[in-house]
């Protein structure tokens, strides 16, 4: 799960990074997970602890803010806005080939 988590984390800040300004729902988040190709190994119970983690993480850094429900609202997940910060992820080809090597 290690690899997992790894891509999973640097999916997060890297959308993050591409979306300042903009607002996610929480699925928006747990949905890397899928994208690793790893669903099976991991509940989604547990996949919404470890999305929940890294999420108050970004809160606890001033990178994502809650944004409050209205009593209209039936949507069951959180609300985040993406705030200005610096860049999480550092982009340049050793890293991506770190990356591909984690796969």
């Amino acid at each position: 799960m290690r690899k997992g988590y790894v891509h999973f984390v640097r999916g997060i800040y890297t959308y993050c990074d591409k979306h300042v300004g903009e607002k996610a729902l929480f699925p928006v988040f747990a949905n890397f997970w899928d994208e690793n190709g790893e669903v099976e190994h991991v509940s989604r119970r547990d996949l919404a602890i470890l999305t929940s983690k890294i999420i108050s993480r970004l809160l606890d850094k001033n990178i994502l803010m809650e944004i409050p429900k209205d009593d209209r609202s039936q949507n069951p997940y959180g609300l985040y806005e993406i705030l200005s910060h610096e860049t999480l992820v550092r982009h340049d080809d050793i890293d991506e080939k770190r990356m591909k090597l984690l796969r």
